[in-house]
């Protein structure tokens, strides 16, 4: 493998493991059902992401489960909210 590709892999893993650094300390600190709600849009996010930089267009049941995290996630948000002022 040429020395660039060692670089990009291990740039890669640099940052996956501070994302995974980060998700734990999220679930330290917060509420974990929020965090778990918000760790969902993870697949909306990709979506999105490979919309805007491959032009890849999601099917129809994609974009219908996306929607549906969304709606999930922010009821759950909503839930967990109504905990925490009360």
């Amino acid at each position: 493998m040429p020395t660039n590709e060692w670089l990009i892999s291990f740039a890669g893993g640099l940052c996956y493991a501070a994302a995974t650094a980060m998700v734990v300390l999220a679930f330290h600190k917060g509420q974990p059902g929020a965090v778990s709600a918000i760790q969902y849009s993870q697949l909306v996010w990709g979506m999105l992401l490979a919309w805007l930089i491959w032009q890849e267009v999601p099917s129809i049941f994609a974009a219908i489960g996306g929607v549906l995290v969304v709606v999930a996630g922010l009821g759950i948000l909503r839930e967990q909210m109504g905990k925490v002022n009360v």
